[in-house]
């Protein structure tokens, strides 16, 4: 399915979905190209990125492009909302040029900048609801409503670059899936709070750092030391999900069971 943006101006810009990053890596430095004052703007917006890139959040969300088929989902556009660090979703039309409100819902995908996705080195101590961890041991806690906003905001930011991730992605109904399932397509590793001051660690061994898998190993030796004196440490349940990403007649029956 083809892709794109579409400028202010309504002049549309069509690729495909994982050149999406591409482009707007030239859009932005041609925008730079122009006055000093907007390469000041880009240099001063940009400084907080060093997890992610800020190409897409630059053209999308401070230029006022919109983004054609996000997600590969067919007539729709993702927008910004002026004033803010967050997208909107609406429908769109390429035989009309309609734009139409579509809700999603109170949460929102947000900007991916280090302070918006709070991106800060992971401790096992400290009592985050929810967190993915990086390759280095960093910990991600975006502000979003749901799961499946988070799941949408962080997977988009590959599709656009990655051809193999979007194809993965792209096969994916978003609406049947557990999204930490989908969310592990791009982090091996997720841990996050549960009920009774438990916690999950979910990985994925067939795709896991070694600095990762050190650290399964103390969420390990942790839930052991929660059996022995319960009341004084929280319970770290630790599951591997690899057989998630295997082939179909190496899946678990119980494949779709939601934790």
């Amino acid at each position: 399915m083809k892709s794109g943006l579409i400028n202010r101006d309504g002049k549309v810009i069509e690729c495909l979905y994982y050149e999406i990053e591409n482009l707007c890596r030239e859009i932005t430095e041609q925008y730079c190209l122009e006055s000093e004052n907007n390469q000041k703007e880009f240099l001063n917006f940009s400084k907080d990125y060093t997890y992610f890139t800020p190409y897409f959040d630059f053209v999308v969300g401070v230029l006022g492009y919109s983004l054609i088929n996000p997600w590969l989902q067919n007539n729709k556009l993702l927008c910004n909302i002026p004033g803010t660090r967050h997208y909107m979703q609406k429908i769109y039309s390429s035989f009309t040029n309609d734009y139409v409100s579509y809700e999603f819902g109170k949460a929102k995908i947000g900007f991916s900048s280090d302070n918006d996705l709070k991106i800060e080195q992971f401790s096992i101590d400290k009592n985050d609801y929810k967190c993915l961890i990086t390759n280095e041991l960093k910990s991600l806690v975006p502000i979003v409503g749901g799961h499946r906003e988070l799941a949408k905001q962080i997977l988009n930011l590959g599709m656009i670059k990655d051809k193999e991730l979007c194809e993965k992605i792209s096969l994916i109904e978003f609406e049947k899936r557990d999204m930490a399932e989908v969310l592990m397509y791009y982090f091996p590793l997720i841990r996050y709070f549960c009920e009774d001051d438990e916690f999950l660690a979910l990985f994925r061994s067939d795709n896991i750092s070694e600095k990762q898998n050190t650290l399964v190993e103390e969420f390990k030796i942790k839930n052991r030391e929660y059996v022995l004196d319960y009341c004084k440490r929280s319970k770290v349940e630790v599951f591997d999900w690899s057989y998630k990403f295997l082939s179909e007649e190496r899946r678990d029956e119980n494949e779709y069971r939601r934790i």
